[in-house]
């Protein structure tokens, strides 16, 4: 049974992955088709997760209705169609950055989270947050970074303007609030008590799953690219 979820948590990684990878650099209508889908996927097992409080009244086809417009609206204002007051600077970095530093995001939230698992599962004892996810340790933790951060390396090579320092200092910034993201997210599921937000990637659960580090990892590296790369 473990081999067989190992199995199948390794295909929809891959798969997912290449999708991914292929929305990026294709074509930007198969980049807002895809977004728009994990946007509306996350939005709506949120509303799922929240519903489980007695008194939660959250409207979840607006909610993912709101969402996925808000996102539409923001790919439109990134190609020039309309202008900008009514849209959000978070959805707007997604779409309006190189896709270098899109991928690079993405990657090192992968490494950190292959890092931490292989190493919090081979040696991890000192628990990072027991309360919130006692399968996390501070040997997983450091494990991811130090992946992530030796990844960066390969981004520097690969883009020498950005000095290798700043590529150290983002990764560092998507692992520190990737980490915090995916810890909000185990609160909120254990407070509720359930194991996935969803069942939509078999092996890994659902959209907010998979995109939970990401969700503070994003916003971060905006303020950071500002910050210390672009000025």
């Amino acid at each position: 049974i473990v081999l067989k979820n190992l199995i199948i948590r390794a295909l929809t990684g891959i798969i997912f992955v290449v999708v991914l990878i292929s929305a990026i650099y294709i074509h930007p209508i198969f980049f807002l088709i895809l977004f728009r889908i994990i946007t509306g996927l996350t939005l709506w097992e949120f509303g799922g997760l929240v519903k489980h409080y007695e008194n939660a009244n959250l409207q979840r086809t607006v909610n993912v209705l709101g969402g996925v417009y808000l996102f539409i609206a923001t790919f439109v204002y990134a190609n020039g169609l309309t202008d900008g007051k009514i849209f959000l600077p978070y959805l707007l970095f997604i779409m309006s950055y190189t896709p270098l530093f899109i991928m690079a995001i993405f990657i090192f939230v992968w490494l950190d989270d292959t890092g931490a698992y292989l190493v919090g599962s081979l040696i991890g004892k000192h628990k990072l947050f027991e309360r919130i996810s006692p399968k996390k340790s501070w040997e997983g933790f450091f494990g991811g970074l130090i992946l992530s951060l030796a990844s960066s390396q390969a981004f520097a090579w690969f883009a020498p303007e950005i000095n290798r320092m700043n590529w150290l200092g983002l990764a560092a910034t998507v692992v520190l609030f990737g980490t915090w993201g995916d810890l909000i997210e185990s609160l909120l599921k254990r407070t509720l008590g359930v194991k996935d937000s969803g069942n939509v990637l078999p092996g890994h659960g659902g959209m907010l799953d998979r995109f939970d580090s990401v969700m503070l990892a994003v916003p971060a590296s905006y303020i950071y690219i500002e910050l210390f790369i672009r000025n």
